[in-house]
């Protein structure tokens, strides 16, 4: 069965276009089309995803090239947002990338817990 993930990818296109063919195969191999696409970004968007990304290696070279093409070509630009909820673990961060804070999508993870019961 496996821990599953709602996870959202929000990029602006020329770091889109920046990455290798190899991540754009991993991204649309796990996101399938974009959601939302605009001059400002593209959106990328799967729940119930088994997200991995320490243990799969097309996540793992994912990852790496995200942070590499950060640092190389886009250093301070917000341009890239990665956001990873887990409902078992609804604090964690792990796999979290935030470089774009003020993205056009306005992501940010939402947790809520209540206890309900019945009265009568």
């Amino acid at each position: 069965m496996g821990t599953r993930s709602d996870v959202a990818l929000g990029m602006k296109v020329e770091f889109y276009l920046a990455l290798s063919e190899e991540s754009r195969t991993t991204i649309q191999e796990w996101f399938g089309s974009p959601n939302q696409r605009s001059d400002r970004g593209i959106l990328f968007y799967a729940d119930g995803a088994k997200w991995y990304h320490n243990c799969y290696t097309d996540l793992q070279n994912l990852y790496a090239e995200i942070y590499e093409v950060h640092a190389e070509q886009f250093n301070q630009d917000e341009c890239v947002v990665l956001l990873v909820a887990t409902p078992e673990y609804p604090a964690s961060t792990d796999g979290d990338i935030e470089f774009w804070y003020e993205n056009p999508w306005e992501l940010y993870k939402s947790v809520s817990v209540c206890v309900e019961f019945n009265t009568e």
